[in-house]
């Protein structure tokens, strides 16, 4: 394996979060250091394996079909849709030369190892040998769906590989699960913390678990989320950029993204899953996206949920509003969904004037921490007769301002 390409990849550290609050919180003479190296750049390559490496072929690789079945100059059919790249072996970052899908032909044109150069009219790319059909079972897409990694899972090129291509997962890593190959297999995808890859990855079902907040280590980070180094000084925030959970202490946890970066959080500023869901409505003429494992709740409208958050759309006001007006009448309702003294801040979203009300700390507790973001509308939109001036997006505290900033307008 090429050692300066691993080493190029993003590798992390374990890191003790013991010490890790502000700086004026431990005085340089009685501060405890963080276990890491005295380079900070220089990380140890654990506990994340920093897939994809770009070295991804083994050295004794799984043989090919056999060629009696497959002959160099045949058409052959694929079992299941895989993108088709320029070269055997590598890691691809770009996308695909081709897609190609079950029901269509292909002129085979070479081996290599456990790769075949499959043509499709004018343009040939490279796909691992197993995806070539000779009347197997084919894969079957699903609708993607999140789950966790447990304490074994494998990562493989195919199911069955014998020579693993792919490294073992971290416990802990939040994987969207896209299709099924028979009764013992899913194709997933995963963060990518180095280079972006074309490449399917393959996991036996049983070494995976239903996805649940609390076992997640992978997610996103609170919007304007403090990021603090090892001596309690601010760093550049991570922005939307997955992280992985490299240690927790008490209420701080030390976190991993792309590029080598680390640093420590509190943890009410992380959010688990870093697989957001796009839902766009007609109706409303806005997308948005929300964690994948939220669920739609069907007794509500364009509502969606879970155990750690919800979100929800609608429209409101007719007439002559202006965003200040809007969020001072909906931040005084007499139910008081908001608490006594919501917190009022003015923003944008999608370009469009926005507010966005926070609730106060004596909110009651059967609100689950409701909040709700007030757009105006580019123009007004027409739903049932009425014609609205606002959107009216309502989720928890946890994750509105993450969701806010997803927001599009669609014509």
């Amino acid at each position: 394996m090429n050692r300066s390409l691993l080493f190029s990849t993003v590798v992390f550290v374990l890191l003790s979060v013991a010490g890790c609050g502000p700086a004026s919180d431990h005085p340089a003479q009685s501060q405890v250091q963080p276990d890491y190296p005295s380079q900070p750049h220089s990380l140890r390559q654990a506990p994340i394996s920093s897939l994809p490496l770009p070295d991804w072929l083994s050295s004794s690789a799984s043989a090919a079909p056999d060629s009696a079945s497959f002959s160099i100059g045949s058409m052959v059919t694929v079992r299941g849709m895989i993108g088709a790249s320029e070269s055997a072996g590598d890691c691809p970052s770009n996308e695909p030369v081709f897609t190609a899908v079950p029901g269509e032909q292909y002129r085979l044109e070479a081996y290599q190892e456990n790769y075949v150069q499959i043509r499709q009219q004018d343009r040939s790319g490279w796909i691992p040998a197993w995806y070539l059909a000779d009347g197997e079972e084919r894969i079957r897409e699903v609708p993607p769906f999140p789950m966790i990694t447990g304490d074994s899972a494998r990562l493989l090129l195919y199911p069955n590989e014998k020579e693993q291509t792919y490294g073992d997962s971290e416990p802990g890593r939040v994987v969207r699960v896209s299709a099924e190959y028979g009764s013992k297999w899913y194709r997933v995808s995963l963060t990518m913390y180095a280079e972006p890859c074309m490449r399917p990855i393959w996991v036996e079902k049983q070494a995976l678990l239903p996805f649940q907040s609390d076992l997640a280590k992978e997610g996103r980070l609170k919007p304007d989320t403090v990021v603090l180094d090892e001596t309690g000084a601010a760093k550049e925030s991570f922005g939307s950029s997955p992280v992985f959970v490299l240690n927790s202490k008490e209420e701080k946890l030390a976190v991993a993204a792309s590029g080598g970066r680390f640093g420590y959080v509190d943890r009410s500023a992380f959010l688990p899953n870093p697989f957001w869901t796009d839902y766009e409505s007609d109706a409303y003429q806005v997308s948005f996206e929300y964690p994948s494992h939220w669920k739609a709740n069907k007794a509500y409208e364009n509502r969606f949920q879970a155990e750690d958050g919800f979100v929800q759309i609608s429209a409101g006001l007719t007439g002559q509003w202006t965003i200040q007006d809007a969020a001072a009448h909906e931040a005084s309702h007499k139910l008081k969904p908001f608490g006594s003294r919501p917190e009022i801040r003015y923003r944008q979203a999608d370009g469009q004037e926005a507010a966005l009300i926070l609730p106060s700390e004596d909110q009651d507790k059967s609100e689950k921490g409701l909040a709700l973001l007030l757009v105006r509308y580019p123009a007004p939109v027409s739903i049932r007769g009425e014609s609205y001036l606002f959107l009216y997006l309502l989720a928890d505290r946890d994750h509105i301002e993450s969701i806010a900033d997803t927001v599009q307008f669609r014509p």
